[in-house]
């Protein structure tokens, strides 16, 4: 298990890389090129030399209380992110829309999945998606969004769709 959480962050570290760099328009494949990057970056958003080490950035993580976030968390301050926020059930209106000020890059992690009724199933997982990435759209910020969602997004259950539903407005986004 320890195994293939440590690769599951790797992928989600590189993810969050390829994106910045999209989002950014560099390539991080090319390190001849660092010089030219770092030339982008002004503001010291690289803390080591090196293209593909720690980038410092402003992250956002969404379902930061469920299993795979908390260990999200860990891992960043692992290695050195210091300005991580923590979204959960419980995160109000206000500090959602603090964080989606400020965030440089979103692990959008949350997820309903055994929820009391039926209908919370849509609202938590796509009515949750919607008033994220409408919050990001209303102060212009263009931070790339990581989504994770479930195999079950493929079939045609309650959960399954509103899985898909969510994962559906991310990937408009």
């Amino acid at each position: 298990k320890e195994n293939i959480l440590l690769y599951q962050l790797y992928l989600l570290k590189m993810v969050m890389v390829f994106a910045f760099c999209k989002y950014y328009k560099v390539k991080p494949m090319n390190t001849d090129d660092l010089p030219s990057i770092k030339e982008t970056f002004k503001n010291n958003l690289f803390k080591t030399s090196t293209l593909l080490e720690e980038i410092s950035m402003k992250i956002l993580i969404t379902g930061a209380n469920g299993f795979i976030g908390k260990n999200l968390i860990a891992e960043l301050k692992n290695r050195g992110y210091d300005e991580i926020y923590e979204c959960d059930i419980d995160t109000t209106d206000e500090q959602l829309a603090l964080y989606t000020q400020k965030c440089e890059f979103v692990f959008h992690l949350a997820g309903v999945n055994r929820p009391e009724k039926e209908e919370d199933f849509m609202k938590g997982n796509f009515g949750f998606a919607g008033k994220l990435l409408e919050t990001l759209k209303k102060y212009g910020n263009k931070a790339p969004v990581m989504v994770s969602s479930s195999i079950q997004a493929a079939l045609p259950n309650p959960y399954g769709m509103s899985k898909k539903a969510g994962e559906d407005l991310v990937f408009e986004y």
